[in-house]
């Protein structure tokens, strides 16, 4: 999340333009992109977004739309939980990585990693938890 939405303070992909899918451009904490997608996380109760397909720019600016829509993408957009996938371990963390930001693994460098294993280290810093090196994984 931290990094697809630059630490939760950036909701809307920038530009969000042709080029970029729009009005379909990357939205919310997990910056959902495409049409297909939106359209597939409005028919998802997990989503509680009914209306994300006709009015896209709500996922920006409605916090209850736009944590719908990363629970949409973690739960059933790649068609199973991530849940599974983020296991606490290096690979789990690029597991989730590739599928969140490719759509599938293994994908290679997902963009951002370097971002992303930031992101974690600090996370299990707060939580005590011990990180091992990811960089021997891609």
């Amino acid at each position: 999340v931290g990094t697809e939405s630059n630490g939760l303070t950036e909701w809307t992909q920038n530009p969000c333009s042709s080029a970029t899918a729009a009005p379909y451009c990357g939205r919310g904490p997990l910056q959902i992109t495409g049409h297909s997608n939106y359209a597939f996380c409005a028919s998802q109760g997990v989503c509680d977004c009914p209306t994300i397909e006709g009015t896209p720019t709500d996922v920006s600016y409605d916090t209850n739309i736009g944590v719908g829509t990363a629970a949409c993408v973690w739960e059933a957009l790649s068609g199973h939980s991530l849940s599974g996938d983020a296991d606490g371990t290096s690979t789990g963390l690029l597991k989730t990585a590739c599928i969140i930001n490719a759509g599938h693994y293994p994908c290679g460098t997902p963009n951002g990693w370097s971002s992303r294993q930031q992101y974690w280290a600090k996370a299990n810093s707060c939580l005590g938890a011990t990180v091992e090196s990811v960089d021997a994984l891609i």
